[in-house]
This record gives structure tokens, C-alpha cells and sequence, in this order.
């Protein structure tokens, strides 16, 4: 897959921060690019491994691996994009009185007090 989009080229820039490409001789190389497009490829289609490894044509182990390896790199950005607005001083009175959301922003409006 090929794509030029920009959003796609930061998280590939941000994800790849310290990323060796060269894994083990078993799983041969995979790139940054391609290790990424497998965790949306995954997650985007909710494909299992199988079906990945082979539409990317590489082992159940590699995609395994890289598919781990690339989304603890993701999630290690969520303390960098996500995160809480600096002018907000008590939780919406529309998630406080919803109870299907309410217990995920519980602990936020008890900090307000």
C-alpha cells in the first residue's frame, strides 16, 4: 500500500523514533511503513493474522511480532497527542449525567473537587 497522505506520513515519522527495521534473521526486514500499515490493516478490516500474513505475505510470526511491536510504538504516542484540554475546570454536565459514560470521566470530576 502505497499513500502519500500526510496524517499517515507523521505517524509513520513519530512511530518510527528509534525504530530498527532489522528484527531477527527468522522475519527478515520490515519497515516502519509497513509494520504500521499491518496494525491498520488489522484493526481497520478487524482482520485476523492469517488473513494479514497473507495479504502482506510474510509469516504468522512476523506479523505477530512487528503487529506487537508497532502498536506498543502507537500506543506509546498517546501521552503525546492525547491529552487533557488545559481550560477545562470541571467535567460537562452532559457526561455527568449519562450513565454509560459516566464511570470513564468518574475520577476526573472527583479531582475537581
Amino acid at each position: 500500500m502505497k499513500t502519500q497522505d500526510r496524517t499517515f506520513s507523521q505517524l509513520i515519522a513519530r512511530t518510527g523514533m528509534g525504530w530498527d527495521p532489522i528484527s531477527n534473521t527468522d522475519t527478515g526486514i520490515v519497515s516502519v511503513d509497513e509494520a504500521v500499515e499491518t496494525v491498520l490493516f488489522i484493526v481497520g478490516h478487524n482482520a485476523d493474522y492469517q488473513l494479514t500474513a497473507n495479504r502482506f505475505q510474510h509469516s504468522l510470526e512476523t506479523i505477530q511480532r512487528q503487529f506487537r511491536r508497532a502498536l506498543r510504538a502507537i500506543h506509546a504516542l498517546g501521552c503525546l497527542i492525547i491529552r487533557p484540554d488545559a481550560d477545562a475546570t470541571e467535567l460537562p454536565h452532559s457526561l455527568r449525567g449519562n450513565e454509560k459514560y459516566y464511570p470513564w470521566f468518574e475520577f476526573l470530576d472527583k479531582l475537581a473537587l
